[in-house]
């Protein structure tokens, strides 16, 4: 069964500071759903823009090289544990963003009674089938699968607003916006963009809708640690802790909830790339979490080759620091200067290979 939270309300106590957890690489969700149903990821290419950019995350070892990788790449078997949250992660991912139930067929709506616990399936039929329980519900899985060890990386929204009148710290909701149906959120890692929000709350009306436009439409990846906060006098919430590796403050509207990469995935194949020319002209649409991502990769590899374009490596995104988790990029080449990618990306836009992105590497 399901967690599930009460009503829940405006901030009010002061978060108590938590120390940020070691980075782990993959881990994720393991109590879910049964189903089959599969949605086409959306592309993992949207980055910050200059003045949002993600901290980009620490590299370990010694940068790729120029020459192409050994062929195409090849992806680890996944391991039982993966395999089984992905399984989970695809069955669920179309209605995370989905309030429509008019669209469900009858197998849908069945999986999704058998899924939400009865108390849970009552609250969503009365409340006009919002899809905040889903997402509230799909959140909780993942925190409850890292109190078991199994952290997933994972990309939501943070809303800065938490309604409702019941005090809690002052902690930041995951799965809705003045809504009942939410999961408190209590970031650690890189909390620079919800710092920076915050700030706009001590401000002047007049000052403080345009700061919040600016800075609180917030959208994050990382991982639950598995740990949460005990509900003390004043404060009736749970708060769970989420390890940020990375946000921006351009989230859009709606942000999707996206498993990003389950726990027990390999790690990548090679170290981040840290040094030589920064700017690189890719392709890069396969997501991890569908099982045709890599032999669509590949198949984008073999074109870019034929094309000419020899050195094109295949990797893994998380190979390139400033990108986010976790996709297979195809690296068409690599410029000392922005300037001679973008002239690049212009000419390959013109061929049936399609429209390349430009992106510095580190």
């Amino acid at each position: 069964m399901l967690l599930s939270l009460a009503p829940v309300g405006v901030g009010a106590c002061e978060r108590s500071p938590t120390a940020a957890p070691e980075p782990v690489a993959a881990a994720g969700p393991a109590a879910a759903p049964k189903g089959a149903a599969t949605t086409e990821p959306p592309s993992p290419t949207a980055t910050p823009s200059p003045d949002s950019e993600p901290s980009p995350a620490v590299a370990t070892a010694a940068s790729t090289a120029d020459a192409p990788t050994s062929d195409t790449a090849v992806a680890a078997e996944p391991t039982p544990q993966e395999l089984s949250i992905l399984a989970d992660y695809r069955a669920i991912a179309p209605f995370l963003g989905d309030d429509d139930p008019d669209t469900w067929t009858p197998a849908e709506r069945r999986f999704l009674e058998d899924w939400l616990d009865e108390t849970d399936w009552a609250w969503f039929e009365s409340n006009d089938f919002s899809g905040d329980t889903i997402r509230k519900n799909w959140v909780l899985s993942m925190a409850a699968q890292a109190s078991k060890g199994k952290r997933s990386i994972i990309r939501m929204p943070l809303y800065p607003n938490v309604g409702w009148g019941c005090e809690v710290p002052s902690i930041w909701v995951a799965t809705g916006d003045f809504n009942p149906d939410v999961a408190f959120i209590v970031p650690t890692g890189d909390t620079q963009h919800v710092d920076r929000c915050e700030q706009c709350f001590d401000l002047e009306d007049e000052q403080r809708g345009p700061c919040e436009d600016r800075h609180c439409s917030m959208q994050v990846e990382g991982y639950f640690t598995g740990t949460s906060t005990t509900p003390t006098e004043g404060c009736h919430e749970i708060g769970y802790e989420f390890h940020i590796n990375r946000s921006t403050t351009r989230g859009g509207t709606p942000t999707r909830y996206l498993l990003g990469l389950a726990a027990g995935a390999a790690e990548p194949d090679g170290p981040p790339i840290d040094s030589g020319p920064a700017w690189g002209v890719m392709f890069a649409n396969a997501f991890r979490n569908d099982p045709k991502a890599l032999p669509r990769a590949q198949a984008k590899h073999q074109a870019v080759v034929d094309a000419g374009h020899t050195t094109a490596q295949l990797l893994d995104s998380r190979r390139i620091p400033t990108l986010w988790c976790c996709s297979w990029v195809v690296l068409v080449e690599r410029f000392e200067h922005e300037k001679g990618a973008r002239a690049l990306a212009r000419t390959l836009g013109k061929t049936a290979l399609g429209k390349p992105i430009v992106r510095r590497l580190y």
